[in-house]
Formats: structure tokens, C-alpha cells, sequence
């Protein structure tokens, strides 16, 4: 695959998964504003997977900037998931106190 076309299927994935989690997300809340995680387990657990597959795209293309020629390699796949890993395990490692 080449990276410009990646770079454009990881724009427009982001934009559509954050897009669609931010009107879900105004249209299920209450009258106070909230979103009470307890009722919406499974639609969020759908979100939180998608936006893994989004940080894995973001982290991809983020590592086939370095990469030289215009494929992306499996180098670059692997590269991705790590950095998607390490970002979680960073923003879990952080909340925990």
C-alpha cells in the first residue's frame, strides 16, 4: 500500500470514528449532560476498539515517515501496533494512583 493513500485512509477513519463517538455521545446523554458508562457498555466497548484500530493507523503512518520508498512495509504495520500499546499502557500506568 502506498503511504499516501494510507495517510488518507487513516485521516478520514480518525475523523469518522471521533466524529461519530462525539454525536453518539451528545445524543445519549442526559438532561444534566452526562453519559452514564454503565448503560452503554457494549456501544462503548465497539468505540474503544475502533479507536485502537485509529491509533494503530495514526501510529503506522506516523512510522512510515522515517521509511524510505513509498510502500508501507510489514516493519511499519508492527511499528504501529507497538506504539498504539505503549500509548495505552501509558495512559493506564498514569491514571492508576
Amino acid at each position: 500500500m502506498k503511504k499516501n493513500t494510507m495517510k488518507s485512509i487513516s485521516y478520514i477513519y480518525n475523523i469518522l470514528v471521533f466524529g461519530s463517538f462525539f454525536i453518539w455521545g451528545f445524543s445519549v446523554q442526559s438532561e444534566e449532560g452526562l453519559v452514564y458508562p454503565a448503560e452503554h457498555k457494549f456501544l462503548l466497548t465497539i468505540f474503544l476498539i475502533l479507536m485502537f484500530i485509529g491509533m494503530v493507523l495514526a501510529g503506522v503512518n506516523l512510522s512510515s515517515v522515517k521509511e524510505k520508498g513509498d510502500a508501507i512495509t510489514r516493519k511499519t504495520w508492527i511499528t504501529g501496533i507497538i506504539m498504539a500499546f505503549i500509548f495505552i499502557i501509558f495512559k493506564v500506568v498514569s491514571s492508576v494512583k
